[in-house]
């Protein structure tokens, strides 16, 4: 799996910022401050972790990934008279 480049918008400003293909996660500079959420490319998603990479400043993100909503079931028990 692959990164791609996103936008994080901080209201009146946007950092950049790199998200893994499956939109787990995300890595930042270590220059923003961390809440419930953060709006990357006009989406909101829930943070669910964040870490500290040392080495190299950075901000790695973990995020909640959206589930699918779940269809009701159809009731296969009424029989058609065919």
């Amino acid at each position: 799996m692959a990164w791609h480049r996103v936008q994080i918008d901080l209201g009146d400003e946007s950092v950049d910022a790199m998200m893994f293909a499956d939109k787990s996660q995300l890595r930042v500079a270590n220059v923003i401050e961390v809440g419930d959420s953060i709006k990357v490319d006009k989406k909101t998603y829930k943070v669910v972790s964040s870490i500290i990479d040392v080495r190299d400043n950075f901000l790695t993100l973990n995020l909640a990934k959206a589930s699918k909503s779940k269809e009701k079931k159809s009731d296969d028990s009424k029989q058609v008279k065919g």
